[in-house]
């Protein structure tokens, strides 16, 4: 489960890059109402059904390495793809 530490100071900043992680309200603002429910989600209920050997936790402490980590995970799955048809 990833835990973002500074998406809530991102979304004045940034809402677009802020809104691909988090719930925004019609306003911008954090839905603090979407957040309850994946709070109990990932805190509550998948601990209460997975052993925590079944569960990877892990914190990130910026959001722009968040999208720059993804970029990466795109390029190695192509990079593989490619490798494989070329193999």
């Amino acid at each position: 489960m990833r835990e973002i530490e500074d998406v809530e100071e991102n979304i004045e900043t940034n809402p677009s890059l802020a809104k691909r992680f988090t719930e925004l309200d019609e306003s911008k603002k954090l839905d603090e109402s979407a957040k309850a429910l994946l709070d109990d989600l990932k805190y509550r209920k998948i601990p209460s059904k997975l052993p925590d050997s079944n569960i990877f936790k892990f914190k990130v402490l910026n959001l722009n390495l968040v999208v720059i980590f993804r970029l990466q995970l795109i390029f190695q799955c192509c990079f593989s793809c490619f490798k494989g048809e070329m193999g």
